[in-house]
């Protein structure tokens, strides 16, 4: 009768983290949703703004030009070993 009385109190206590676990689960998802939203809504300002299109089409020029130089030089290097 006594581990009958045991096991049922160790199974009421599981459930009791179980639920207090389900509980801080759900608050962490709220608190991870709200700052996703914040930071979304941080972006859109931030690329809505002259500046953050100006620096985003600089960066794209360069990482193009970059692009168009390098990749005759490690076309040619290919072609060079390919011949010898």
């Amino acid at each position: 009768m006594i581990v009958l009385i045991i096991v049922e109190e160790r199974r009421e206590d599981s459930r009791r983290r179980l639920q207090r676990t389900i509980a801080e689960l759900e608050e962490q998802k709220r608190i991870l949703k709200t700052q996703l939203q914040q930071r979304i809504h941080k972006w859109s300002e931030n690329f809505k703004q002259p500046n953050f299109i100006r620096t985003r089409d600089k960066i794209s020029f360069t990482v193009g030009v970059a692009n168009a130089c390098f990749s005759p030089l490690i076309g040619m290097k290919k072609k060079k070993s390919f011949f010898l």
